[in-house]
């Protein structure tokens, strides 16, 4: 079992000459994932320690990290391997697994490029994921963010309330068809501790959609949520503007969302009863198409109008193609193309990707 960070970094210098020729096993600080004592596992970073003990996991890094050569700067890669190994596995794991996307797609691209306020929406000028070009000479700015999305966050949330309440599990149910902010409001300081009093004062507390329940700590707990995709959509058709101060001014931009059954809800993964085909192309007309009329600012324009920069959304599954018990949904990548952006791309330009996986790649307009 790989415990450490250094344990990591040996690993996959064994099955990289690249990781190799960095030589950051022996460079890098080490930090502990699992502490193991009496027989008890202790978890620091589980999202580390789950990553790091998946061969298939790790032989898509080796491949993300021989993806990059020649087009990201060697510290700039060291650095994002750093980051991979250390607190921000998760963020860093969705980016690696874009550039490897891209690699496979025979996509020539720059990662990690600086702009100036002139070229983003961010007043101070920001530092994108990176830049493709497409077959047909197309330029193409992109970011990549993990989506863990509604999931990730109420298991951030249920770990906090789970170390208020010592011996006792937390289940948060009800209906999942909660936006990120509401969410986001519940981790913060003075929701949180509203919350925590009010478990200390019920064993059921409700805060619409979702409901709080805690109970002894048993060998199997059951717990129940619902989920609406349509709904769901409607509750976070915003989340994309949270990442507005990255759109480019003057040429196309894509949103690339990375899911993983590790980070996400089952149901963003599997696509049972359709759910990630509705959800995803909902939630794309909506980011395109709801805000039309709107003049609240975000990042200094309208959101009419920053809604338009918005070129596309690329979902993309990171589950490996290869070498684990359950095959990979298929498809592992959609793409929506949005038809009243300033900057339109349309289906042709993604032909190249299309080639490379004919059976696993949707790309439509969203008209």
């Amino acid at each position: 079992m790989i415990d450490t960070r250094t344990d990591w970094l040996k690993k996959l210098e064994q099955i990289s000459a690249f990781f190799q020729a960095y030589g950051l096993s022996a460079t890098l600080r080490d930090a502990v994932y699992v502490e193991r004592l009496a027989g008890q596992a202790k978890f620091r970073d589980a999202d580390a320690f789950n990553i790091a003990n998946s061969d298939p996991h790790n032989d898509m890094i080796a491949e993300a990290v021989r993806a990059l050569q020649n087009r990201m700067p060697t510290a700039a890669i060291q650095n994002l391997i750093g980051e991979l190994t250390s607190r921000k596995t998760y963020g860093a794991f969705c980016e690696l697994l874009a550039y490897k996307w891209l690699g496979d797609a025979g996509v020539d691209f720059t990662a990690q490029v600086a702009m100036t306020s002139a070229e983003v929406l961010n007043k101070n000028g920001s530092t994108i994921d990176g830049k493709m070009t497409l077959a047909n000479g197309k330029t193409v700015c992109f970011d990549v963010k993990g989506f863990g999305f509604v999931a990730h966050k109420i298991k951030i949330l249920q770990e906090r309330l789970e170390k208020e309440f010592p011996g006792k599990s937390v289940l948060i149910e009800g209906a999942w068809n909660v936006s990120i902010d509401a969410l986001q409001d519940l981790l913060d300081y003075t929701g949180f501790s509203t919350l925590v009093q009010d478990l200390r004062n019920s064993a059921l507390v409700k805060r619409d959609p979702l409901t709080f329940r805690i109970q002894d700590r048993r060998p199997v707990t059951v717990s129940v949520h619902e989920n609406n995709p349509l709904k769901l959509a409607e509750e976070n058709r915003e989340y994309p503007l949270r990442f507005a101060s990255q759109y480019t001014r003057q040429g196309p931009f894509l949103l690339v969302l990375v899911i993983h059954p590790w980070f996400s809800q089952g149901e963003l993964h599997q696509n049972f009863a359709q759910f990630v085909d509705v959800f995803t192309k909902e939630l794309s007309r909506l980011a395109f198409q709801s805000f039309q009329n709107d003049a609240a600012p975000v990042e200094g324009l309208p959101r009419a109008e920053a809604a338009k920069l918005l070129s596309g959304l690329v979902f993309l599954n990171g589950w490996p193609a290869t070498g684990t018990d359950a095959p990979r949904p298929r498809p592992f990548c959609r793409i929506f193309l949005n038809s009243l952006a300033a900057h339109r791309l349309v289906r042709e330009d993604f032909a190249s990707f299309e080639a490379a996986f004919p059976n696993d790649i949707t790309v439509e307009e969203i008209p």
